[in-house]
Protein backbone atom coordinates (compact mmCIF):
# COMPACT_ATOMS: atom_id res chain seq x y z
CA UNK A 1 0.00 0.00 0.00
CA UNK A 2 1.68 3.31 -0.94
CA UNK A 3 2.70 5.92 1.76
CA UNK A 4 0.04 8.20 0.07
CA UNK A 5 -2.97 5.95 0.68
CA UNK A 6 -1.77 5.26 4.14
CA UNK A 7 -1.86 8.31 4.96
CA UNK A 8 -4.98 9.21 3.41
CA UNK A 9 -7.13 6.69 5.55
CA UNK A 10 -5.54 7.29 8.64
CA UNK A 11 -5.61 10.96 8.53
CA UNK A 12 -9.34 10.65 7.46
CA UNK A 13 -10.04 8.20 10.41
CA UNK A 14 -8.42 10.65 12.65
CA UNK A 15 -9.92 13.59 11.74
CA UNK A 16 -13.47 11.74 11.58
CA UNK A 17 -12.78 10.80 15.05
CA UNK A 18 -12.40 14.99 15.78
CA UNK A 19 -15.57 15.66 13.71
CA UNK A 20 -17.11 12.81 16.32
CA UNK A 21 -15.88 14.63 19.51
CA UNK A 22 -16.02 18.12 18.42
CA UNK A 23 -19.95 17.68 17.25
CA UNK A 24 -21.14 15.79 20.47
CA UNK A 25 -18.71 17.94 23.01
CA UNK A 26 -19.51 21.18 20.64
CA UNK A 27 -23.10 20.37 21.05
CA UNK A 28 -23.09 19.50 24.71
CA UNK A 29 -21.72 23.01 25.14
CA UNK A 30 -24.30 24.30 22.91
CA UNK A 31 -21.84 25.22 19.98
CA UNK A 32 -22.18 24.31 16.55
CA UNK A 33 -19.08 25.94 15.24
CA UNK A 34 -16.64 22.87 16.52
CA UNK A 35 -18.46 20.32 14.12
CA UNK A 36 -18.17 22.90 11.19
CA UNK A 37 -14.64 23.78 11.96
CA UNK A 38 -13.88 19.62 12.27
CA UNK A 39 -15.91 18.81 8.78
CA UNK A 40 -14.31 21.65 7.05
CA UNK A 41 -10.96 20.08 8.17
CA UNK A 42 -12.09 16.33 6.88
CA UNK A 43 -13.50 17.90 3.68
CA UNK A 44 -10.14 19.38 3.26
CA UNK A 45 -8.24 16.67 4.18
CA UNK A 46 -10.15 14.23 1.64
CA UNK A 47 -10.01 16.67 -1.22
CA UNK A 48 -6.10 17.28 -1.24
CA UNK A 49 -4.79 14.13 0.19
CA UNK A 50 -7.30 11.71 -0.90
CA UNK A 51 -7.89 13.60 -4.33
CA UNK A 52 -10.81 12.13 -5.00
CA UNK A 53 -12.75 15.06 -5.13
CA UNK A 54 -16.17 14.01 -7.53
CA UNK A 55 -16.67 10.92 -5.27
CA UNK A 56 -16.03 12.68 -2.39
CA UNK A 57 -18.78 15.27 -3.06
CA UNK A 58 -21.42 12.53 -4.23
CA UNK A 59 -20.63 11.34 -0.51
CA UNK A 60 -21.20 14.24 1.35
CA UNK A 61 -24.58 14.70 -1.17
CA UNK A 62 -25.58 11.65 0.06
CA UNK A 63 -24.62 12.44 3.52
CA UNK A 64 -26.79 15.06 3.30
CA UNK A 65 -29.74 13.58 1.58
CA UNK A 66 -29.67 11.33 5.11
CA UNK A 67 -29.57 13.43 7.65
CA UNK A 68 -32.55 15.46 5.89
CA UNK A 69 -34.41 12.41 5.30
CA UNK A 70 -33.98 9.98 8.66
CA UNK A 71 -33.37 12.50 11.07
CA UNK A 72 -36.16 14.47 11.34
CA UNK A 73 -38.20 11.15 11.44
CA UNK A 74 -36.29 10.07 14.75
CA UNK A 75 -36.81 13.68 16.03
CA UNK A 76 -40.90 13.99 14.59
CA UNK A 77 -41.39 10.31 16.99
CA UNK A 78 -39.44 12.14 19.82
CA UNK A 79 -37.28 9.43 19.94
CA UNK A 80 -34.35 11.58 19.94
CA UNK A 81 -33.97 15.16 21.38
CA UNK A 82 -30.84 16.70 20.09
CA UNK A 83 -28.67 19.41 21.63
CA UNK A 84 -29.11 22.90 19.39
CA UNK A 85 -31.89 20.99 17.35
CA UNK A 86 -33.80 24.37 15.78
CA UNK A 87 -37.31 22.77 15.52
CA UNK A 88 -39.13 19.43 15.83
CA UNK A 89 -38.38 18.89 11.99
CA UNK A 90 -34.95 19.33 11.40
CA UNK A 91 -32.07 17.91 12.35
CA UNK A 92 -29.38 20.13 14.34
CA UNK A 93 -26.24 21.29 11.92
CA UNK A 94 -23.56 19.11 14.13
CA UNK A 95 -25.43 15.79 13.53
CA UNK A 96 -25.66 17.22 9.97
CA UNK A 97 -21.98 17.70 9.78
CA UNK A 98 -21.71 14.26 11.56
CA UNK A 99 -23.71 12.60 8.02
CA UNK A 100 -21.68 14.33 5.99
CA UNK A 101 -18.24 13.34 7.51
CA UNK A 102 -19.35 9.49 8.06
CA UNK A 103 -20.40 9.30 4.50
CA UNK A 104 -17.35 10.30 3.21
CA UNK A 105 -15.57 8.10 5.32
CA UNK A 106 -16.41 5.44 2.68
CA UNK A 107 -13.99 6.75 0.16
CA UNK A 108 -11.30 6.77 3.35
CA UNK A 109 -11.08 5.14 5.84
CA UNK A 110 -14.22 2.79 5.60
CA UNK A 111 -13.41 1.63 1.90
CA UNK A 112 -12.57 -1.49 3.36
CA UNK A 113 -16.47 -2.17 3.78
CA UNK A 114 -17.13 -1.80 -0.22
CA UNK A 115 -18.65 -4.92 -1.23
CA UNK A 116 -18.31 -6.34 2.53
CA UNK A 117 -21.80 -5.43 3.00
CA UNK A 118 -22.63 -8.05 5.32
CA UNK A 119 -20.13 -7.06 7.81
CA UNK A 120 -21.08 -3.02 7.44
CA UNK A 121 -24.30 -4.55 8.38
CA UNK A 122 -23.12 -5.44 11.30
CA UNK A 123 -20.80 -2.15 12.08
CA UNK A 124 -24.33 -0.17 12.07
CA UNK A 125 -26.04 -2.06 14.07
CA UNK A 126 -23.31 -2.54 16.82
CA UNK A 127 -21.57 1.05 16.33
CA UNK A 128 -24.80 3.14 16.34
CA UNK A 129 -26.33 2.29 19.77
CA UNK A 130 -22.42 3.10 20.80
CA UNK A 131 -22.57 6.38 19.28
CA UNK A 132 -25.43 7.05 20.59
CA UNK A 133 -25.25 6.27 23.95
CA UNK A 134 -22.09 8.30 24.33
CA UNK A 135 -22.95 11.24 22.76
CA UNK A 136 -26.16 10.63 25.25
CA UNK A 137 -23.08 10.38 28.14
CA UNK A 138 -21.77 13.37 27.25
CA UNK A 139 -24.58 15.74 27.21
CA UNK A 140 -25.45 15.82 23.36
CA UNK A 141 -28.76 14.28 23.52
CA UNK A 142 -31.90 12.97 25.20
CA UNK A 143 -33.83 9.73 24.76
CA UNK A 144 -37.44 10.65 25.95
CA UNK A 145 -39.02 7.71 25.61
CA UNK A 146 -35.99 5.36 26.60
CA UNK A 147 -33.33 3.58 25.42
CA UNK A 148 -35.42 0.70 23.95
CA UNK A 149 -37.52 3.24 22.07
CA UNK A 150 -34.60 4.61 20.26
CA UNK A 151 -32.50 1.54 19.71
CA UNK A 152 -35.76 -0.30 17.85
CA UNK A 153 -35.44 2.30 15.16
CA UNK A 154 -31.92 3.18 15.36
CA UNK A 155 -30.24 0.15 15.23
CA UNK A 156 -32.56 -1.07 12.19
CA UNK A 157 -31.80 1.90 10.20
CA UNK A 158 -27.93 1.89 10.86
CA UNK A 159 -28.04 -1.91 9.65
CA UNK A 160 -29.27 -1.00 6.20
CA UNK A 161 -27.49 2.75 5.68
CA UNK A 162 -24.23 1.49 6.67
CA UNK A 163 -24.60 -0.93 3.96
CA UNK A 164 -25.93 1.18 1.83
CA UNK A 165 -23.18 3.83 1.69
CA UNK A 166 -20.77 1.18 1.35
CA UNK A 167 -22.51 0.29 -1.77
CA UNK A 168 -22.52 3.85 -3.29
CA UNK A 169 -19.82 4.65 -2.48
CA UNK A 170 -18.86 3.01 -5.58
CA UNK A 171 -15.42 1.58 -6.66
CA UNK A 172 -14.03 -1.83 -5.58
CA UNK A 173 -11.26 -1.98 -2.77
CA UNK A 174 -9.09 -3.54 -5.68
CA UNK A 175 -9.93 -1.09 -8.27
CA UNK A 176 -8.41 1.94 -6.13
CA UNK A 177 -5.34 0.13 -5.19
CA UNK A 178 -4.53 -0.30 -8.41
CA UNK A 179 -5.67 3.15 -9.72
CA UNK A 180 -3.26 4.71 -6.76
CA UNK A 181 -0.43 2.24 -7.87
CA UNK A 182 -0.11 3.87 -10.84
CA UNK A 183 -0.68 7.38 -9.48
Amino acid sequence: MPLSLNMNIIGNAILFQVLWFASVLGAAHQHNWPSLAALAALMAWSIFIGKQIQADLRMAFIGLLIAFTVEPVWIGLERVDYQLQPSASYPPLWIICLWVGFSLCFNHCLRWLKERYFLALWLGLLGAPLSLYSAHGLGALEAPEGWSAILILYCPAWAALTPALAWLSGSRPSDELQRDDVT
